[in-house]
């Protein structure tokens, strides 16, 4: 998964011309590279994690609902973090 054509279809690269993101360089032991690949996938959690709770912070706001029903509903999509 690269993160330049999931959230941006490619055009940070087409505009700068260079790999977004990147984690290591070229005189870096192999360790390192391994490290940058385990963590390909953290940015994209932690993107979600961040929009789980703003939905979360937003369905709070919400009126015509009981308090019993919003704050279960905000319960359950926090959860949607873990």
């Amino acid at each position: 998964m690269n993160l330049d054509n999931t959230h941006f279809g490619g055009e940070v690269k087409k505009f700068f011309d260079l790999p977004i993101f990147n984690r290591v360089r070229c005189s870096d032991p192999i360790t390192s590279y391994e490290a940058a690949d385990a963590a390909k996938d953290l940015a994209t959690k932690h993107l979600s994690i961040i929009v789980i709770e703003e939905i979360a912070q937003e369905v709070e706001k919400m009126q015509g609902f009981g308090k019993d029903t919003i704050d279960s509903l905000t319960v359950y999509i926090r959860k949607m973090k873990q």
